[in-house]
C-alpha cells in the first residue's frame, strides 16, 4: 500500500502511529508540552523506519530518505508549531530511527 494524496507517492504503508497524529485536533497539538511533542515525533520516526525495514529493507541511506520524506509529507499538512517541528526534525529523526535497523557496521 502506498500513500495517496497531493504529495509524492511513497513506497511503504503509513504506520498507525502517524495516522493517529494526523487525526489530532490542532488544539490538542498546540497544547502539547515540548516533551510530549518530542515523544510523538520520535515514535512516528521509529514506526516509519520499522515499516521501511519490514516492507523494503534496501539499506540505511534509502531508509533515511524515505522516512524523512514521509515525515515532511505528514508534518506539512499537520501545520502549526507541531507540524513545523516535525518537518524541521525530519532528517535528524530519520537518521536516528534508521540507525537502529542499520548499525554503522552494516553501512
Amino acid at each position: 500500500m502506498t500513500w495517496e494524496g497531493t504529495g509524492p507517492e511513497l513506497p511503504i504503508s503509513k504506520p498507525n502511529q502517524l495516522e493517529r497524529l494526523e487525526l489530532l485536533d490542532s488544539d490538542v497539538l498546540s497544547a502539547m508540552t515540548q516533551e510530549e511533542a518530542d515523544a510523538r515525533i520520535i515514535t512516528a520516526a521509529d514506526a516509519l523506519a520499522s515499516h521501511y525495514y519490514d516492507e523494503l529493507g534496501n539499506g540505511f541511506d534509502e531508509c533515511v530518505e524515505i522516512v524523512s520524506m514521509m515525515m515532511q509529507a505528514s508534518g506539512g499538512p499537520i501545520g502549526g508549531v507541531f507540524g513545523g517541528l516535525m518537518v524541521a526534525r525530519s532528517d535528524a529523526e530519520a537518521e536516528r530511527a534508521c540507525r537502529y535497523y542499520y548499525p554503522r557496521s552494516e553501512t
